[in-house]
């Protein structure tokens, strides 16, 4: 009897431990939480092709952070892109439910520029009410800047537009551009490089 409960108890230990590994782990290859020395790149995987972006964790590690973890935990999961302007940007953000995550302040660098087509950026209503949403640029938006001539805009004020610029699209623009409002964000995967 002894040896069918030692069996038993080693039989249940090892089911919890694969149970437990295969709750933690990650498919995405992010590798499990946000590490702040790591660099990392994203796919977004859409129903019109993939996304592949560098996310600038040098300059942005709070969005970066935010990102990766709402990501590795399925919150962009079948999200739709809400808003879509032609010239302008796509974005999304909220979860398949509409819902958003939890807000945060803003931390700006004079780096964060929208200098070009595939950026992303923060979306937010004003200062420091970032949430999950982000954009992807289709085009050079430096009116979205917080800095102008290396001077921090008065973002505390209503109406300035103050984005965090986070990540730049490495290949997939073609799809950026293809992307119509209410088409699907997939998946987003993780990569630390």
């Amino acid at each position: 009897m002894t040896n069918i409960l030692k069996a038993t108890a080693l039989i249940a230990s090892a089911t919890s431990v694969a149970l437990f590994a295969a709750c933690t782990s990650s498919d995405s290859g992010g590798g499990g939480s946000y590490d702040p020395n790591a660099s990392y790149s994203v796919t977004i995987k859409t129903n019109k092709g993939d996304i592949e972006a560098d996310l600038y964790n040098d300059i942005a590690s709070v969005y970066v952070e935010n990102f990766v973890n709402l990501a590795n935990d399925g919150f962009y999961t079948n999200s739709p892109w809400h808003r879509v302007i032609q010239g302008f940007v796509i974005q999304g953000g909220t979860n398949a439910d509409g819902k958003q995550a939890d807000q945060f302040d803003d931390v700006f660098h004079p780096n964060m520029i929208h200098d070009s087509a595939g950026i992303l950026s923060m979306a937010n209503a004003g200062f420091n009410t970032n949430t999950s949403q982000f954009f992807i640029t289709h085009d050079a938006t430096p009116h979205l800047d917080p800095y102008v001539d290396g001077q921090l805009k008065p973002c505390e004020v209503r109406g300035t537009s103050c984005h965090a610029v986070f990540g730049k699209v490495t290949s997939g623009m073609d799809v950026v551009l293809a992307i119509q409002q209410g088409d699907v964000m997939e998946s987003v995967e993780i990569h630390k490089k």
